[in-house]
């Protein structure tokens, strides 16, 4: 198995001379099982190129079915949906995956990312066929082969990490997440830090079965793509927006067994040189027992090697 990155940033794109070796694009990973299935994880701005490559390749065939796995409606996940170019080709299938927010309809929330005044075409204009998967939560589901699994995330009104697990590899996509220690986001903004006094032995539960949960469906993976938005001092000012550090994501690769980590969704503030430093101290957090690398925008990764290929096409 192996994954493309198109967008590896969060928040918003920052395209610039700063950011050309990681990459300004917001969050999109291709999935690219041996058999074939097409799966992407989020739509931020990178599934733009990405949807113009499969438009004028295999979905421009007789039929084609996309499966988009979403992590949670937040813009920078969203933002490049209506310009993904298969939708716009009657012969193709759209299967969008997500767990709803609340009682709102999936079809609702993703209708509102295309519509007057902020988008000048509606979503029902769109000329593929969509359809809707409303996930609960630990969901289990099968896309031609791959066997997917999902687990919660602790970010401001929820999010959804998945793993894929194909005959020959495994990833698991995790953004975004705040650690399970200091605060339960839920369904509202925090708009300040609380303190620790605010934690209810409920929400201390939560949070436990929740790193539980997300430390299972990590068990043994290939690949463990992870949020690491934030070094460890901006995590401590700002630990209500919902982000990991590197910190975070090694304690849960190394508690999990995974074989490799991926740094992933960075900070918009952060340019490449900050990336390498950030990359450099991972690596010694992980103190050679799994692999550590940063994603970059345009590269091609083996799940089970971690080789990377960089394809410049795609910047």
């Amino acid at each position: 198995m192996k994954v493309r990155f198109w967008g590896v940033r969060g928040s918003y794109p920052v395209p610039g001379p700063s950011t050309n070796r990681y990459g300004g694009n917001t969050s999109c990973v291709e999935v690219q099982p041996s058999t074939g299935e097409i799966i992407i994880f989020d739509a931020g701005t990178g599934i733009r190129k990405l949807g113009q490559r499969l438009a004028a390749g295999r979905c421009a065939q007789p039929s084609c079915t996309v499966s988009i796995l979403f992590s949670h409606m937040h813009w920078d996940h969203v933002q490049g949906l209506p310009f993904f170019s298969p939708l716009h080709q009657p012969q193709n299938r759209i299967r969008i995956y997500s767990s709803a927010h609340g009682d709102a309809h999936l079809r609702r929330i993703f209708e509102q990312t295309a519509a007057q005044p902020y988008f000048p075409i509606g979503f029902s204009d769109f000329k593929s066929t969509v359809e809707f998967v409303n996930l609960k939560e630990n969901a289990e589901f099968d896309i031609g082969a791959v066997h997917v699994r999902t687990s919660p995330l602790n970010h401001p009104f929820a999010a959804t990490a998945y793993r894929c697990d194909g005959p020959l590899g495994s990833v698991m996509y995790a953004s975004d997440t705040a650690p399970f220690c200091d605060m339960l986001l839920g369904d509202e903004f925090i708009p300040a830090p609380p303190g620790p006094e605010d934690l209810t032995d409920q929400d201390r539960q939560r949070l436990a079965t929740m790193q539980k949960s997300l430390v299972a469906l990590a068990t043994g993976v290939d690949l463990l793509v992870y949020d690491t938005h934030f070094t460890m001092d901006e995590y401590r000012a700002n630990p209500h927006f919902g982000h990991s550090a590197p910190e975070h994501a090694t304690e849960i690769a190394l508690k999990a067994g995974a074989k490799g980590l991926c740094l992933f969704h960075h900070a918009p503030n952060h340019d490449d040189d900050d990336m390498d430093r950030i990359v450099d101290q991972a690596r010694k957090l992980g103190q050679g027992r799994l692999r550590i690398t940063a994603a970059r925008e345009g590269e091609l990764v083996d799940t089970k090697t971690g080789r990377a290929t960089d394809d410049k096409e795609e910047r």
